[in-house]
């Protein structure tokens, strides 16, 4: 296997470290989000691979999960998201990548190995279980203009 196939994962003793893309794409007044098999939402994204920058990984992540090309992105933010699966603890660094889709999305051609995906207006966040769940505080000053894209934004997550 290439190195470059390899996910920036690192397991040791029930630890897990994680090196993640999150991307906070506006849609139609709202975000995109992938709705998971346990009935809470999660911003698309992955594992950045071995070799790949935050950047060249949002893209790709871009491509694989709604097949699309071309759209600008700028790094917004940086979350640290500590939680526990199973028995074991997990700490993710997501790098946060905002942009906008302007297309139309045709929701019901987009693979999904969860639920499928749907965009939430900001409200909308605020009253669905979001995972992170800081995502909604970002999302809450993006929305009321208290931070704007192009400021970089830290925020720890503790679940």
């Amino acid at each position: 296997m290439n190195n470059s196939d390899k996910d920036l994962t690192f397991e040791s003793d029930g630890l897990i470290l994680n090196i993640r893309v999150l991307l906070l794409i506006e849609y139609k007044s709202g975000y995109l989000f992938e709705l998971n098999n346990d009935g809470y939402y999660f911003a698309i994204g992955g594992r950045v691979k071995f070799g790949e920058s935050s950047l060249e990984s949002a893209i790709r992540e871009l491509k694989e999960e709604l097949n699309y090309d071309g759209l600008e992105l700028e790094l917004i933010g940086l979350i640290e998201n500590f939680f526990i699966t199973g028995e074991r603890s997990v700490h993710e660094m997501n790098f946060v990548y905002g942009g906008e889709v302007t297309d139309e999305i045709d929701f019901e051609n987009l693979k999904s190995d969860h639920q499928g995906f749907n965009f939430l207006l900001p409200e909308e966040v605020q009253s669905n279980d979001v995972r992170p769940k800081v995502l909604k505080q970002l999302i809450l000053e993006l929305s009321q203009n208290s931070k704007e894209i192009g400021e970089f934004i830290h925020l720890v997550n503790r679940d």
